[in-house]
């Protein structure tokens, strides 16, 4: 499709991170003209460099902007296309639908459409013109991105930022780079008390050979889990977030590599590692003894709704031994949502204390110690499995609903409800 040419005045406010082009004029001028004089300054150096915005990007967005004390670069995702000022379609990566990914500041990528996109927020696009002393690489040589580059033209650029990445140096040795790929919740608690966490993982090689993957596993940031990397990445990372982790030799099993390990291949020496890794959340523990773990696997919903003592909740909940034996299962398929008191002794007092902790919307995993679930009885009444004594049972709970109720007594004695909260 053509880029319109019914363009209107360009933005007034065209700004870019990648000011090294007139670096000294950003560092020492800036605090004494403001940003508005510089961006003047900017655009006087590089006349006929313009921009449209035609779709504002994501509601709150910024500039891109390097925050990060460990910022190393951002990755970009764009589709664009690019005409001459004729109208003459030269390049378009919308013709076989895939987006170009590259780092801004990229050696081989077009300088102006490095600053370009540096102006952009992701969501956003926008037409450009840019200049032919801007055509070239910033060291001034022809450029591979985008590709088919006519020289000594005015070009014009349709460009859309599909996503931007972050990606910091853990280190600052470019030992572990970390590239977010999803943020934590916004309205996610962060605070914790607890060395323990719950992730999920896949590391591969170059190759895309998977050498070690989990659904879920938790372990102690103290001791490590897998290589030295794992603690230190997750360290950086809020709960909800996921990262792709490119991992050197020194960080992952050095020159001495790891053998296969059942299913799982070797490592080889001094290879690099690539790593999805998803940070599920902290491992709590709850109850007055501190003897119950939980993991919350979805938080609530936004009106934080948490339950108290003689709330009447609905909940669906799964009840396994640790081998994994269904003993108890409520709320699934047809059934109804399972409904109790909190605190009435309807319920083991695991289950009251695990619910306690919780919101409505919310989904967790509790590790329920035998002193707080069925103790040295056992019990018989669930119509899967017999729970032996001594038990360690699992629960997986979601908190359809909590009606927190408050009581108060009269002189009779009676107990009469007063207030109720949806």
């Amino acid at each position: 499709m053509p880029i319109s040419h019914e363009l209107g005045e360009p933005d007034e406010s065209f700004y870019n991170l990648w000011k090294e082009e007139c670096e000294e004029l950003w560092e020492e001028e800036d605090e004494l003209w403001g940003d508005e004089d510089v961006e003047e300054e900017l655009s006087l150096r590089h006349p006929g460099f313009n921009k449209w915005t035609v779709q504002q990007g994501a509601a709150g967005g910024d500039h891109i902007r390097a925050k990060d004390k460990n910022f190393y670069c951002f990755e970009v995702q764009v589709h664009f296309t690019g005409e001459l000022v004729d109208g003459t379609q030269f390049v378009s990566s919308r013709e076989n639908d895939i987006p170009e990914r590259f780092i801004l500041g990229q050696e081989d990528v077009m300088h102006g459409f490095n600053l370009a996109v540096s102006s952009m927020q992701p969501g956003e696009k926008a037409i450009f013109t840019i200049p032919s002393a801007l055509t070239m690489t910033k060291a001034g040589s022809p450029a591979s991105i985008p590709s088919n580059i006519p020289p000594n033209q005015t070009l014009r650029f349709e460009i859309e930022l599909i996503a931007m990445f972050t990606i910091i140096d853990i280190f600052k040795d470019e030992g572990i780079l970390k590239k977010i790929v999803k943020n934590a919740e916004p309205d996610r608690k962060q605070s914790h008390s607890s060395d323990f966490v719950f992730v999920k993982y896949d590391a591969c090689l170059m190759d895309g050979t998977s050498v070690s993957k989990s659904e879920g596993v938790e372990f102690s940031l103290t001791d490590g889990f897998f290589c030295p990397a794992f603690a230190h990445a997750v360290h950086t990372m809020k709960e909800g977030e996921e990262a792709v982790l490119i991992v050197k030799p020194k960080y992952a099993f050095g020159e001495q590599g790891r053998p296969s390990q059942g299913e799982e291949a070797a490592v080889p020496p001094d290879a690099t590692l690539y790593v999805h890794l998803l940070f599920v959340c902290w491992i709590r523990r709850i109850g007055e003894d501190q003897a119950i773990a939980k993991k919350t696997l979805r938080i609530g919903n936004s009106q934080r709704i948490h339950t108290q003592s003689q709330a009447v909740v609905k909940v669906r909940l799964l009840g396994k031994l640790q081998d994994g034996t269904v003993f108890d299962r409520r709320g699934y398929g047809d059934d109804e949502p399972f409904e109790f008191v909190v605190d009435e002794g309807q319920v083991i007092d695991g289950l009251d204390e695990s619910v306690m902790t919780m919101e409505e919307g919310e989904v967790a995993e509790f590790t329920i110690p035998p002193q707080h679930a069925f103790d040295a009885v056992g019990s018989d009444q669930h119509q899967f499995a017999f729970v032996p004594r001594n038990a360690t049972v699992v629960y997986k709970i979601e908190l359809l609903s909590v009606v927190n109720v408050r009581y108060y007594v009269r002189i009779t004695g009676e107990t009469s409800v007063v207030h109720s909260e949806p």
